[in-house]
């Protein structure tokens, strides 16, 4: 009986609880039944690099509970600006609604069709998504382009006004133009970026549009960017245009396919004259022949021009390879010099390998020396002069080797081969130095105890030297202190006496490490090697959880190529996964790391053409292998 009383009194103490409990439930589903949530761009189909406003709105009586809506990932679109958030309220018959406007400016620079996935708000427990939406990024060509352009399919002008964007078409125009669409890899080509006025078109302003492409699959130079525009009259079939070029830019593909090069869009400011009344259309008024400079009664339109897309196919460079091969690409010359005649075996003596000619020269990659017998090899330091002929890059690029000799005699630096790909004859080109004769003579240093005796294998000295100038140390008697123990003896009288003496031995230590940072290029690329790797994957953790696979995978391939760059003071964007392989080697790393090194980079270069095969936890063993390599490297490197 006592049990029964108890679970009613329970029973009695529960019931209130569950209708709290249920009420705030069902007042849960009517909020989220009062929820509405759609999601619209303010354009489904767009030339690229246009931009276009992707928009959610959130609407309802209540929003309690409501959390920050989950965003689509946008991927294979370049965010611009936002999420950018407004609300407002309204007041009818007296109940209260309130609407959440969440914006992002996107953009995409490749043609195809796209999907937006959907946006995903909670209240409570409930989830509310919105819509996908289908985008279409294509070219819109223009009917009326001179036909000796259409081929290119350069995009009509966009603008919110349907009869100045008709008018507009083949008036004028945005185009891009390339030397050459089926350069090698790592070979240099020009393109230039050009706006096309037809003569008499009322233009009144032209503004680049921000941000710029990235050329994120290129090593890129710029060559010229305008800063005010300089019209040149040219003409196209039979018509008369004023072109002005407003960018001209160096590039070099570093990976292999089909790659489009980025779009830029200028935002163009058209004057409009809007006084009579009895005109059908505003483009029947006749300031459009030639009244550029009579402001009078006219407004300002804009309109908006995207650069044609322009296709590369990037040609793999050809097979077999040579064995001295190491990725240059270019039409050089290679010569070796040194910088004394003669030496004795307390000199040093610099090796200087110099590529001269045409090509990216900060490309340029270190021939491999042959064993050189009687001398002992430093590291190298590579030094680069870039010099721009026109639109045809070039200079030097220089590799020093500090030299020492191990032996006396007349001693010889061997003809040194190094191959190249020469792009312009399509072929492998053998360059070969000439030898290189030096007398050595016995040093100046004098050594009162030289023993003689076999040298180990592999090296050239026959010679030992042992220290000699020994003082010895005569032995007393130990003496003992009387008294008490003077100041000047004393612990912290001591202790305080001896931190200038520290401070200045720090100061020392930190000025040297300074010097050598600012003096020696390699040496700091290797002290910051680990500490920029771990930026950059600090960056491609947060890409990541963003599930953006594209960005990730080019971030995790920058550090990776960044940090073997740095730590083997090599330029990272023309380190092939060949060349890599084989400073590792000769740095001592095991095969199966080399092979772990390279089936990641392999992977991640693939991942960003072809994300959807991997999934996030694919992602995540990536980031950790990334991780993991660059903690053990960073130490035995």
């Amino acid at each position: 009986m006592t049990g029964v009383k108890k679970r009613k009194n329970i029973a009695i103490y529960l019931l209130p609880a569950l209708g709290v409990m249920a009420f705030f439930a069902c007042m849960e589903a009517v909020f989220a039944q009062d929820l509405q949530v759609s999601a619209s761009v303010n354009q489904t189909n767009i030339p690229p690099g246009q931009e276009f406003t992707y928009t959610l709105r959130i609407s309802g009586e209540s929003m309690q509970g409501l959390s920050s809506p989950q965003l689509p990932s946008f991927e294979n679109f370049e965010i611009l600006s936002g999420p950018n958030t407004s609300q407002s309220f309204q007041f009818i018959n007296g109940a209260m609604s309130r609407e959440l406007v969440y914006s992002v400016i996107l953009r995409c620079l490749k043609p195809g069709e796209y999907t937006i996935g959907p946006s995903v708000v909670k209240t409570g427990g409930t989830e509310i998504k919105s819509e996908e939406i289908k985008i279409v990024v294509a070219q819109g060509t223009s009917q009326n382009m001179p036909s000796s352009l259409k081929e290119e399919n350069i995009p009509s002008p966009s603008a919110s006004d349907a009869d100045l964007r008709k008018y507009l078409e083949g008036k004028i125009f945005f185009r891009t133009e390339v030397d050459n669409k089926t350069p090698y890899v790592g070979q240099p080509i020009v393109a230039s970026y050009t706006l096309y006025i037809l003569k008499g078109l009322p233009v009144s302003s032209v503004n680049l549009n921000e941000p710029l492409p990235q050329f994120k699959e290129f090593l890129k130079e710029d060559l010229y960017f305008a800063q005010h525009l300089s019209f040149r009259d040219v003409r196209i079939d039979d018509k008369a245009y004023q072109a002005a070029l407003i960018k001209k830019i160096l590039l070099s593909p570093t990976k292999t396919g089909r790659i489009n090069l980025d779009s830029m869009t200028l935002n163009i400011g058209i004057r409009i004259q809007r006084s009579s009344r009895n005109r059908r259309s505003l483009f029947d008024d006749p300031f459009f022949d030639d009244s550029f400079f009579d402001p009078f009664g006219r407004s300002g339109e804009r309109a908006l021009l995207s650069s044609s897309v322009v296709e590369l196919d990037v040609q793999p460079l050809p097979t077999p390879k040579p064995e001295d091969f190491t990725g240059t690409v270019g039409n050089y010359a290679l010569s070796a010099e040194v910088d004394r005649n003669k030496a004795t075996l307390d000199d040093l003596i610099t090796l200087s390998l110099k590529l001269s000619g045409s090509g990216i020269v900060d490309s340029a990659l270190e021939p491999r020396i042959p064993p050189l017998e009687g001398f002992e090899v430093y590291e190298t330091k590579a030094r680069s002069e870039k010099k721009i002929t026109g639109s045809v890059p070039g200079g030097t690029k220089i590799f020093d080797y500090v030299l020492r000799p191990r032996k006396t005699g007349d001693l010889e630096i061997p003809a040194i081969s190094h191959s190249i790909f020469n792009p312009e004859k399509k072929e492998y080109v053998k360059l070969t130095t000439e030898a290189i004769r030096i007398p050595v003579s016995p040093g100046t240093a004098t050594t009162p105890l030289i023993i003689s005796s076999s040298a180990p294998r592999g090296s050239s000295s026959e010679v030992v030297e042992i220290n000699a100038d020994i003082n010895y140390i005569k032995s007393a008697e130990r003496l003992s202190p009387k008294g008490g123990v003077p100041l000047i003896a004393s612990g912290w009288y001591l202790g305080i006496q001896s931190l200038p003496v520290l401070f200045a031995i720090l100061s020392f230590f930190v000025n040297r490490r300074r010097i050598a940072m600012e003096s020696d290029r390699g040496f700091a690329r290797r002290i910051r090697a680990r500490g920029i790797a771990g930026k950059r994957l600090k960056n491609a953790e947060r890409l990541l959880a963003q599930n953006n696979p594209d960005a990730f995978y080019l971030e995790l391939a920058s550090a990776l190529r960044g940090f073997f760059g740095d730590k083997l003071n090599r330029e990272a964007p023309g380190l092939t996964i060949e060349a890599l392989e084989r400073l590792l080697e000769e740095k001592g790393i095991a095969k199966e790391e080399r092979e772990g090194i390279e089936r990641l980079l392999e992977t991640a270069d693939a991942a960003r053409y072809a994300p959807a095969s991997l999934s996030r936890e694919d992602m995540r063993k990536h980031y950790n292998d990334a991780v993991q390599i660059i903690q053990d490297l960073g130490k035995r490197l």
